[in-house]
C-alpha cells in the first residue's frame, strides 16, 4: 500500500497523487481504469449541463460538445423511484449480499445489493451519486 501514486500508461505519466485522489478524481478514463472498474457513458455538454443515459450532471465551465461521463460502480445504487431505468440481466447470491448485473443502453455493470434483490428481466431504478461522477472531454 502506497501513500503516493504515479499512474503511468505506455511510458507516460497520467496522474500523481494520493491513492484517494487518484481513485476519486482521476484526470482521465485511462487513469480511472488503472485503479478499478470505471463505467463510461457517452454524454453531451450543453450550457453547463452534461446529459447521458444515467442522468443530468453539472458540467461546470466545460465547453459544449461531446464528452464522456465516468462513474465507478460503487457510486450507483438501486432506487425504485429513480427515473433512470435498467434491466436486470443476472443475479448471483454472494453471502450477505446479492450481485445484481444490470444493463443500461449497451453498458452492463454489477451492483452489490443487500436485502431483497430484483429478479432477472425486471426493470429497476438506478441512482447516481453526482459528486462521484467525472466528466471528460
Amino acid at each position: 500500500v502506497a501513500d503516493h501514486l504515479t499512474l503511468m500508461s505506455h511510458g507516460q505519466i497520467l496522474q500523481t497523487g494520493s491513492p484517494q485522489d487518484c481513485y476519486r478524481a482521476p484526470v482521465s478514463v485511462g487513469a480511472a481504469r488503472l485503479l478499478g472498474d470505471a463505467l463510461v457513458f457517452p454524454a453531451q455538454i450543453r450550457a453547463g449541463v452534461t446529459q447521458c443515459v444515467i442522468g443530468t450532471f453539472d458540467a461546470g465551465a466545460q465547453a459544449d460538445g461531446p464528452a464522456e461521463l465516468m462513474v465507478r460502480p460503487d457510486a450507483l445504487a438501486l432506487r425504485e423511484k429513480s427515473p433512470i431505468r435498467a434491466e436486470v440481466i443476472d443475479t448471483r447470491f454472494s453471502g450477505d449480499a446479492t450481485d445484481v448485473t444490470v444493463r443500461i443502453a449497451e453498458t452492463r455493470f454489477t451492483l452489490s445489493v443487500r436485502g431483497d434483490a430484483p429478479q432477472s428481466g425486471q426493470q429497476v431504478g438506478i441512482a447516481v451519486d453526482p459528486k462521484r461522477a467525472r466528466i471528460f472531454r
